[in-house]
């Protein structure tokens, strides 16, 4: 399990930190300034949300334990639901604070994305929150099969970074982020976390069944 979160972490890593070093090297360092205090904020707010379902995890491998799956599910799209709404809030409550700094011409707005781009931001890192609390769910089970989105999202996000980031800038960037993400994380990860729970679930009822 430990090289299977080290695995995914570097392709964290790739997916979003890389975007500034890449806006420094061909664009400029307000640009780069603007994509890091963008998303420090807002990896600040998705870390805040993730505790609703990361302080459980050893709460479900108890309910796993005792094939309790049924407060299982309960437990966790609780806990998914009151962090999805707290990552929501703070991403809401951010873009509106952005928004008004804009208007107002302050010029802290200089030194942070413009409302559109931060808007997709959001979104982006909303589709992210859901595909790491799920991981924090299967890994309850001691299982990782995210292992291959994570080898392959890794890689191509990093080269979509690099090459939309040169040639358009943080805009590029994100729009990027906005089309892969939700296809690879929220859409692939959600598909294979429900084939998975079902799985195993199942397995483990006949098992019980068997003995």
């Amino acid at each position: 399990m430990q090289w299977r979160i080290a695995v995914a972490c570097l392709s964290s890593y790739f997916v979003f930190q890389v975007s500034t070093p890449v806006l420094f090297t061909y664009q400029s360092p307000a640009a780069a300034g603007q994509m890091g205090l963008s998303l420090s904020i807002m990896l600040a707010v998705t870390a805040v949300g993730g505790a609703w379902v990361s302080t459980k995890g050893p709460r479900f491998g108890t309910l796993i334990a005792r094939r309790d799956f049924q407060q299982l599910d309960a437990l966790f799209h609780r806990a998914l639901r009151q962090s999805f709404g707290v990552v929501f809030l703070g991403g809401l409550l951010a873009w509106v604070a952005v928004l008004a700094l804009k208007l107002a011409g302050h010029r802290l707005s200089e030194r942070i994305l413009a409302p559109a781009p931060f808007a997709f931001l959001v979104i982006v890192l909303l589709a992210n929150h859901v595909f790491d609390c799920e991981a924090i769910y299967l890994h309850a089970h001691k299982q990782d099969p995210f292992i291959p989105i994570s080898l392959v999202a890794g890689p191509i996000l990093g080269v979509s970074t690099y090459f939309l980031g040169r040639f358009y800038g943080a805009a590029g960037i994100i729009a990027g982020w906005a089309i892969l993400v939700p296809l690879l994380y929220l859409g692939l990860g959600t598909w294979i976390f429900k084939r998975n729970r079902r799985e195993w679930h199942r397995e483990c009822r006949n098992d019980e069944y068997v003995s």
